[in-house]
């Protein structure tokens, strides 16, 4: 450009006298020109590059420090948790802890997507049912669910519902002893239906969806599916226990 310093000098010599003339100098002017250019170039990708790495590394450190964040607040969630008088307070306190751990998830996803903002819900539920099987009271948790890259907009209220329908089952679903909680998830139209399942003692003769009782967690639950312009239903299954529906439209950039 005007006002660069040259790269260098071409020299290009020979050892007869007088081999040179008007032409070849035009075509060494014109080669050098083009040297200029492709060191230009190479200059330039290679600022390029050290930009892109330093975007990543910026990236990949901001999901970190939140990640991170997030799980100093839980830490200190179970502190108190474990000083609490009440059984309430305590409860209250780690499902609080339970639900920034899924919230941290998505975070932990996100830098490491092949799509900006958008996080592979097969992956996601898979390692959140892990993390549920652990804080489970010996309930085995399955989770399967096809590859889909959702938005982390849904990712979020989506790992919670996961999150507390997950829970609630295995605070209520089986009293006498551990049993099996299924999740799955697939495309249907243009929606993601999920299925969470037990195989327990079933939901209480008077449940109403749309009266919630206070020990199930519906409320929040209801909260989260109108978040998404879901759809809940509930039913008992034809060996026992009860089946939780969810019909989440899916963005436009899913798939």
């Amino acid at each position: 450009g005007e006002g660069d310093l040259p790269f260098g000098i071409l020299e290009v010599d020979s050892p007869d006298a007088g081999q040179f003339d008007l032409a070849d100098a035009d075509f060494l002017a014109g080669f050098a020109g083009l040297l200029g250019i492709a060191i230009e170039r190479q200059q330039a990708d290679a600022e390029l590059r050290a930009a892109l790495d330093h975007q990543a590394l910026l990236t990949r450190e901001m999901s970190h420090r939140v990640k991170n964040s997030l799980a100093s607040v839980v830490g200190l969630l179970r502190v108190q948790s474990r000083n609490a008088q009440s059984e309430d307070v305590r409860n209250a306190l780690k499902d609080a802890a339970s639900r920034i751990t899924t919230i941290a998830q998505v975070h932990d996803h996100l830098w490491r997507s092949t799509r900006i903002g958008f996080v592979d819900i097969a992956d996601f539920a898979g390692e959140l049912c892990l993390k549920l099987q652990e804080t489970s009271q010996g309930h085995h948790v399955s989770c399967a669910f096809g590859h889909l890259m959702i938005s982390a907009d849904k990712a979020i209220p989506l790992g919670l519902l996961i999150n507390e329908l997950v829970t609630n089952a295995a605070k209520h679903a089986y009293p006498e002893g551990p049993g099996e909680i299924r999740v799955t998830g697939e495309p249907r139209g243009g929606d993601l239906h999920v299925e969470v399942a037990d195989q327990g003692i079933g939901l209480p003769k008077d449940f109403d969806l749309d009266q919630p009782r206070a020990s199930l967690g519906f409320k929040v639950i209801k909260s989260l599916v109108a978040q998404l312009d879901g759809r809940i239903t509930v039913s008992a299954t034809g060996q026992g226990g009860a089946t939780i529906r969810l019909d989440v439209p899916l963005d436009s950039g899913s798939g």
